[in-house]
């Protein structure tokens, strides 16, 4: 894992997270995932949404004894995923938010790429195309373009989102 190198004058991103029942090994990958990022400087805001599951607390636990940019929120009771994320949000001291979710993968320079794209083309918030697996990690589609253009996000958000969660990227402000 990445060692801790924060700069003295604040934390430019926060990662947020939100835990409940999902598979130990699929929250480890995702951790991992976001741990072994080439880009470093960031907090990991985790919030354990299932306080009855006692291996959740032990993994996270763990984790952060081992990474101190992990920071776990332990709610006292499930109050689910919109909610554990906006308690997230309140916690999070980064100037950019990059949402995750438990159940997903992050490439190794996914933070360093979408914050130097979002700064360099002045945008609040972004998104990215994804690959879709199975759990053995095996490719099963991948979403390769989203709309642009007005019409046709309209039409693609009655059927379904337009930007999977886990590639949102964008200024905490916003």
């Amino acid at each position: 894992m990445n060692k801790l190198m924060r700069v003295p004058f604040g934390i430019p991103v926060s990662v947020i997270m939100g835990i409940y029942n999902e598979p130990l090994e699929w929250i480890k990958q995702s951790i991992d995932s976001i741990l072994n990022q080439t880009f470093v400087d960031f907090e990991f805001i985790i919030v354990n949404d299932n306080p009855l599951r006692n291996d959740n607390y032990i993994l996270l636990n763990k984790y952060q004894q081992i990474d101190k940019r992990i920071v776990v929120v332990e709610n006292e009771s499930n109050i689910g995923l919109t909610e554990s994320l906006n308690k997230a949000l309140l916690l999070a001291k980064g100037k950019y938010i990059a949402r995750m979710d438990a159940d997903d993968i992050s490439i190794n320079k996914r933070i360093e790429n979408q914050k130097r794209y979002l700064e360099e083309n002045n945008y609040d918030l972004i998104g990215g195309i994804s690959q879709m697996i199975d759990e053995n990690g095996k490719s099963i589609y991948s979403i390769k373009k989203v709309p642009t253009n007005m019409d046709k996000i309209k039409k693609a958000l009655r059927y379904n989102q337009i930007i999977s969660h886990p590639t949102w990227f964008g200024k905490k402000e916003v």
